[in-house]
């Protein structure tokens, strides 16, 4: 008896089309998989890598506005300024801190975004801040309020963004 088992043309074609699939599904399910796990993990799905990035050099910054990107030219030690903020049943007050009568008031029904802890919502200009607000729930009753403007080039930064994870896969 031969030790050599013949094989047809088609088994072979069988074969190696399994055994190729097997190879490029595998590290897709692998990644999907880690990917669930690292989500699931969290207590804060949308402060994970959620950062507003600077146009004109590319710096970024963190939602408490400090630095964690330096820009392409230069460097970043200037965290975007923050504002004294108070929430009060449905009205976040927005201090001036240059001006102690100046506020802004928002109502949160304004903002669904802002209903759930992990939210976040961009604003225009306004009378406290020409370029604008960076808004983030912290907690039930903590907001984070940055102003838009770069510190270092003057440049409105960006809202915020999440670029590796979106709330749809996360769930929130």
């Amino acid at each position: 008896m031969s030790k050599n088992k013949k094989i047809t043309r088609k088994a072979f074609v069988v074969k190696a089309s399994k055994l190729v699939c097997g190879y490029i599904l595998l590290p897709v399910t692998v990644s999907s998989l880690s990917k669930c796990d690292a989500i699931v993990k969290s207590d804060d799905c949308n402060s994970l890598d959620l950062y507003s990035e600077c146009p004109c050099h590319g710096a970024r910054f963190n939602i408490e506005g400090e630095v964690v990107k330096q820009p392409y030219i230069g460097s970043a030690n200037s965290p975007l300024k923050k504002y004294i903020s108070n929430f009060s049943g449905e009205t976040l007050t927005i201090f001036n801190p240059d001006d102690e009568q100046s506020s802004f008031i928002i109502n949160i029904d304004d903002f669904p975004e802002l209903f759930n802890i992990g939210g976040y919502v961009d604003l225009e200009a306004n009378d406290i801040d020409g370029t604008g607000f960076l808004i983030y729930r912290k907690s039930d009753e903590d907001f984070t309020v940055l102003s838009r403007e770069c510190t270092h080039a003057g440049c409105p930064v960006d809202p915020f963004t999440n670029p590796s994870v979106t709330r749809n896969q996360t769930g929130c």
